[in-house]
């Protein structure tokens, strides 16, 4: 399943890769583990100087059962840290 796993990482990084305004000035790292944990460790070591994080806009509930990730990078990663909001969904007719 790990192998599966980070095959499928690696194609989403690759397609998002595409989209990226600067592709020369950010770095896709693929990482295995709790996403906060590993975000916090690569943060560090790396002397990164901007996360950028996305926002589900998961509901107080959901974010309460399950904690907020950009919420926690936010409060505790040791440089700014910009969290986009996925836009809603276009209303169906």
């Amino acid at each position: 399943i790990n192998e599966e796993n980070t095959r499928r990482g690696k194609e989403i990084l690759e397609a998002e890769k595409l989209q990226l305004a600067w592709p020369g000035k950010t770095k896709l790292i693929l990482r295995m583990g709790e996403p906060f944990e590993e975000i916090m460790k690569y943060t560090k070591t790396e002397n990164i100087d901007l996360l950028v994080c996305g926002s589900r806009g998961a509901g107080n509930l959901t974010e309460w059962l399950m904690g907020s990730i950009s919420r926690e990078l936010f409060r505790q990663a040791p440089c700014p840290v910009l969290v986009v909001r996925t836009p809603p969904p276009e209303p169906v007719d």
